[in-house]
Parts: C-alpha cells; structure tokens; sequence
C-alpha cells in the first residue's frame, strides 16, 4: 500500500511538473505567431538576440522575412515606438529641400506611386496595426523611387501582442517581379 501511494505520489509531482512546465513555456520567435506558410520560413541568421529584443532573418525559397521582436510592457512605450516608426517611414518619402538647388530642382521628391500607402487597423487591445508596402533597392534598402533602382518590394507590418507583451516588426520581401504574394493576416498566439 505505501508503494502505490509512493508510486502515485511520484507521478502526481512529475505531472504537476511537466504541466506548470509547458504553461509557462514561452512561445520564441515567430512561433508566437499565426499566419500562412509560417512553417515554411527558415531561421537563417540572427542579429541580436537578447532578453528584450530579437533581431532575425528568415526565408522561405526566394522569400526574405526581416524579424525584430521588443518585449515591453509598457503600453505608453510600446504606443511611442509604433508612432516613431511610422513617423521614421513616412519621414523617408517627405519632399525635402535639395541640398544642390538650381535649375533643375529645389526639391527632392518621390514619385506618389513609390510612396508607402499605410494601412491602420485598429485591433482587439487598443493599439493600432499598421501594413504598408515599399520598395528596396539591390542592398535590401528601403526608400527607391525610381523604377530603374526596384530589385525587391517590401511588405510591411507593424504590431503589439498584448498577451505576450511584444511589439513586432515583420518585412515580407520579395523580387519585385514576383506578382503571387498575398500579405498574410497574421495573429497572435
């Protein structure tokens, strides 16, 4: 008798072990997401990978995902962060007085068509989601507003997951000649 409540003791404290285990196992890196082909993205190389911030690029084929993950808490913070992000992308395509003026042009100005357009969806927390789509050059750098520079197209999204308290910035890149992609809806798990 005092076997079996040893033995049922023991599987007890191994169960009991094994479920606050996985509970509190957190999710990594883009795992923590849901949307199509997520499984077929291969890590790659990772730039940064510390306790509050990840930095990472995938690929699947001839697809490129740029990765950066901030853990924060704090909601002003993460608020802040989004905006200046999106202030930083819209900044990059303002008109801008040429450094150079003179009879050719005293300004510098992208053509409307290489502008991002960005999409805002609000979302189920209170923060804003943010999509928009530019164009890279040969070296992977945004701000191209002439066609002869295109090589690849950008399409980006901006997020808080308030259940994982992470802020994500994801770059879906492809060849600008590859008309088939679809921006995916992406969830948080």
């Amino acid at each position: 008798m005092t076997k079996n409540k040893n033995l049922l003791f023991i599987i007890l404290f191994l169960a009991i072990g094994f479920g606050f285990y996985f509970l509190n196992k957190k999710c990594e890196k883009i795992n923590c997401l849901n949307f199509d082909q997520r499984s077929e993205y291969d890590l790659q190389e990772v730039f940064i990978e510390k306790e509050d911030v990840f930095l990472g690029l995938y690929k699947n084929n001839d697809r490129q995902l740029r990765v950066e993950i901030v853990n924060n808490d704090d909601f002003e913070e993460v608020a802040s962060l989004l905006k200046s992000r999106i202030a930083r992308v819209e900044a990059q395509f303002a008109n801008d007085i040429s450094p150079y003026p003179g009879e050719i042009s005293d300004e510098i100005e992208c053509n409307k068509s290489f502008q991002p357009k960005i999409e805002i969806e609000d979302n189920e927390d209170g923060f804003k989601n943010y999509k928009f789509k530019t164009y890279l050059n040969s070296r992977l750098v945004s701000g191209s507003c002439q066609e002869d520079d295109v090589e690849y197209i950008d399409y980006s999204s901006f997020f808080y997951c308030s259940n994982q308290k992470k802020i994500y910035f994801l770059e879906f890149i492809i060849e600008k000649n590859n008309t088939d992609f679809v921006f995916p809806k992406i969830d948080c798990l």
